[in-house]
């Protein structure tokens, strides 16, 4: 009798007929589908390979709904929503339409670098002012907007060193982004949620309490830190530009570079400890870093990283992720080319400066085809640091010459290595105080 059941509903399956499901425990029955496409999924899924189990096969409500990707969950189901991180394309032309603004600003005939480092900043103060202010609502989002696009010409006006336009071009940037962003995103009345939105890098992150101590690793870490970025400003200053000592110079640029970034990560680590809130980083260690994909996505410029991954890798990823690999890096490259051009008005410095991000995607497709995930650690930093190394000319050099105006005398090391240490210590101490005072208080009665 069993072996007779077992031939019928074989027989079933294989002629595509349906068989009863049998009685839950409400009553209720109902009809399975036979696998009748089953040879025809083996076919379309050949050389596929095993499918792995990620954020499309098992999600994570709570980072989803934290990122706003769902808008609420139903047992084992997910239901999703356009993502807020990736705008709605009729509300990219807002940032588009600023940032014309602001170029017609700079190609008027009357156009001159005069405005004075001083008046710059308050222009910065005064437009991210309002953009905080005006950020409450999507129509104030999208003024704010066209003043943020307008503000971006700022820069073509200072009167002031390629170092100098080049920073303040980039603290320039982030009233518009923010902007654009609060377009697409629900509104938030208040100005302290306003302020915690842009303290947690734009909403990527978020910020989490910790107990309050005094950091010493941290000032150890940002010590040494400060002295390996001296001795490799004294190595450059020191070194001729002939040739055969080209070597030398760009490797000690790189050097700086990467002791730039870890003065970053002991300086969120230093106020992150003093003021009890663990906020996004900018950087963690690129020296770090055990393949060049972590290098860019884990290590190096986290806000960037974040932006573009969210804005312009996840939207062109279903289509193919090396398409979303090369179309991101090709835009970052474009982005890089216009900050170079912009602060130093040479294209012979902007060009290699944009192209060191396009050619990053063969780096990381080598490493794909060498298996380095696969190697020890010590073997993946080296091959990291030595692939890097090679493109670092592209970006090393073009960085040298715009801030050699502001070094002073070849043996004067100390004055631009405080500028440095300081303003990146500065810069990541008000923001952690922007955040300790932003975020909400947590009810000790309820806890």
């Amino acid at each position: 009798m069993a072996k007779t059941a077992a031939r019928n509903f074989g027989e079933r399956a294989r002629h595509g007929r349906s068989f009863p499901r049998p009685r839950g425990k409400h009553g209720r029955t109902g009809t399975v589908q036979a696998f009748v496409s089953a040879p025809c999924a083996k076919v379309r899924d050949a050389g596929r390979g095993p499918r792995r189990p990620g954020r499309a096969c098992s999600p994570n409500p709570k980072r989803h709904a934290q990122f706003g990707l769902i808008t609420r969950t139903d047992g084992n189901r997910v239901r999703r929503m356009h993502p807020v991180g990736h705008p709605n394309p009729k509300l990219i032309l807002w940032p588009t339409a600023g940032v014309l603004l602001g170029f017609l600003a700079v190609i008027n005939p009357f156009y001159a670098p005069q405005i004075s480092i001083s008046t710059s900043l308050v222009c910065f103060v005064a437009n991210l002012v309002l953009t905080l202010w005006f950020g409450g609502s999507a129509f104030g989002a999208r003024v704010a907007v066209l003043l943020g696009g307008l503000a971006m010409a700022v820069p073509c006006f200072l009167s002031a060193k390629p170092l100098e336009r080049g920073l303040l071009m980039c603290l320039m940037g982030l009233p518009i982004t923010f902007a654009a962003l609060m377009i697409s995103r629900p509104a938030m009345p208040t100005l302290r949620e306003r302020i915690t939105f842009l303290c947690a890098h734009l909403g990527s992150e978020p910020m989490n309490p910790i107990p309050r101590r005094f950091d010493f690793m941290a000032c150890l870490q940002l010590f040494i830190a400060t002295l390996v970025f001296a001795a490799a400003l004294l190595t450059v200053k020191r070194t001729p530009t002939h040739d055969g000592w080209l070597a030398l110079r760009w490797f000690a640029g790189g050097v700086m570079c990467l002791a730039v970034g870890e003065t970053f990560t002991a300086s969120h680590n230093f106020w992150s400890a003093l003021t009890g809130v663990n906020g996004p980083r900018f950087f963690q260690s690129p020296w770090l870093a055990a393949s060049v994909g972590e290098f860019w996505s884990r290590r190096w410029n986290l806000p960037t990283s974040r932006l573009f991954h969210r804005n312009c890798f996840a939207l062109l990823a279903r289509h193919g992720v090396w398409l979303a690999i090369i179309a991101t890096f090709f835009l970052s490259g474009v982005a890089h080319f216009a900050l170079a051009f912009m602060a130093t008005m040479k294209l012979n410095l902007a060009i290699p400066f944009g192209l060191f991000f396009c050619v990053q995607p063969v780096l990381i497709a080598s490493e794909r085809i060498l298996v380095v995930r696969r190697w020890s650690i010590i073997p993946a930093r080296i091959w990291t640091i030595a692939a890097l190394t090679v493109t670092a000319p592209l970006f090393v050099e073009p960085a040298l010459q715009g801030a050699e105006p502001n070094w002073g005398g070849p043996d004067d090391v100390m004055v631009p290595t405080a500028w440095v240490i300081g303003v990146v210590f500065l810069f990541c101490g008000g923001l952690a105080l922007a955040a300790a005072w932003s975020r909400p208080k947590t009810n000790k009665s309820n806890t």
